[in-house]
């Protein structure tokens, strides 16, 4: 049984089949109150293709590196190869010379206006009125 499409990745086949269960009932698994076999019956010809799925996602983004390798996490190596990820991407480098073209281009300053509005709107005294009560402080047994 060859899951993978690979040369060397056949399994024998009742490990490919306790694949198929857990990917069933597991990974795969439809979850819920409203859960019966029908939906399980409808859900389970799409595991081939959520498999590819989530095999290209942790392939892209690492989302699951340790999953898929049984190794020793290396903190450092992984905090170093965000970094390089971080650095790569340019998010955090300001570029000096750029100008809105419209107003419209042009980003709001939320923290501002979140702090004027919590002061002189009355937020902050609605939230306390809306938690303040007077609470019982004897214990009665």
């Amino acid at each position: 049984m060859n899951t993978t499409g690979h040369p060397l990745g056949f399994l024998p086949i009742d490990k490919g089949q306790e694949h198929n269960i857990k990917d069933t009932k597991v990974t795969f698994g439809t979850r819920g109150p409203n859960v019966s076999w029908a939906l399980m019956k409808k859900t389970s010809p799409a595991i081939p293709t959520l498999r590819a799925v989530r095999k290209h996602t942790e392939l892209q983004i690492w989302t699951l590196q340790r999953g898929l390798h049984h190794s020793d996490p290396l903190k450092e190596k992984d905090i170093k190869i965000l970094h390089n990820a971080y650095i790569a991407s340019n998010i955090h480098t300001q570029q000096d010379g750029r100008e809105v073209k419209t107003k419209a281009d042009g980003t709001m300053d939320v923290v501002t206006k979140g702090s004027f509005n919590i002061l002189t709107k009355g937020t902050l005294a609605r939230w306390w009125n809306n938690r303040s009560y007077v609470r019982a402080t004897q214990e009665i047994w």
